[in-house]
């Protein structure tokens, strides 16, 4: 293995499984969700690639359209990054038996290229530190498109993704706040105003703001059980959101 590994962060958390005794699971640190364009702006960031979003972009959908038109006639993919193909689910009951919906399906299975696997043992986990229980927000999504967003449209439904972020407690400071930046000041949304609110999933409609940047926030005494916690817990969103 190469002496010359790159860092992931990683936060150790208390492994909550019956007869995991005082053990902790790793879980890196950053969390963000990238689409196809995100990740050809992070390219393109980079000058000395030459291209710019828009191309790149196009030409990586391309790729995907014409990938998933050969899958869907049985051909197989192996970009070395990945390989995908379709697969049919299901017992069939005789040589004559036919695809019966209720009883088959096709899948794609997607798995892990030898080059990713490669790289991979050149990764060792830093741990930052250690918490107790698990607050993140994992991805924000539009509920419309279902795509990852960084801005804020109002009277648009929006979805947090992540873990233990159920609005509970008395305290009147629980619920989610959208923080404008440049100003301070803090839109405060209860438990009440929330369309879903559960440990895995917050949606909300985004209500009238002025523009600027935005930190978002989720404020809550949930702790997994039946018993609040004492003092809410506040945890933020690691990326920067935008209203226009």
């Amino acid at each position: 293995m190469s002496t010359n590994l790159r860092t992931i962060k990683a936060i150790l958390y208390r492994n909550s499984m019956k007869n995991a005794g005082d053990k902790y699971l790793a879980r890196t640190s950053v969390n963000n969700v990238y689409n196809i364009r995100a990740v050809c702006e992070s390219a393109c960031r980079n000058a000395s690639r030459g291209a710019n979003p828009d191309a790149m972009e196009y030409f990586v959908k391309t790729f995907f359209e014409e990938m998933t038109y050969l899958i869907e006639n049985g051909e197989k993919i192996n970009t070395g990054y990945f390989s995908a193909q379709a697969n049919v689910k299901g017992a069939f009951n005789s040589p004559r038996d036919r695809f019966d919906e209720e009883r088959h399906k096709v899948e794609v299975a997607f798995s892990t290229g030898a080059i990713i696997r490669r790289r991979a043992k050149d990764l060792k986990a830093e741990v930052s530190r250690a918490d107790n229980f698990t607050f993140r927000i994992r991805t924000v999504f539009d509920a419309q498109t279902k795509e990852p967003v960084d801005k804020l449209i109002a009277n648009r439904l929006l979805v947090l993704k992540g873990e233990k972020l159920k609005i509970v407690g008395d305290d009147p400071s629980v619920g989610i706040y959208l923080v404008h930046t440049e100003s301070g000041q803090e839109i405060h949304l209860t438990a009440s105003e929330l369309c879903e609110n559960t440990n895995a999933t917050l949606m909300f409609f985004v209500p009238d703001l002025q523009p600027g940047t935005y930190e978002l926030k989720v404020c809550t005494q949930y702790a997994g059980s039946t018993t609040a916690l004492t003092k809410p817990s506040t945890f933020a969103y690691s990326r920067v959101l935008y209203a226009y």
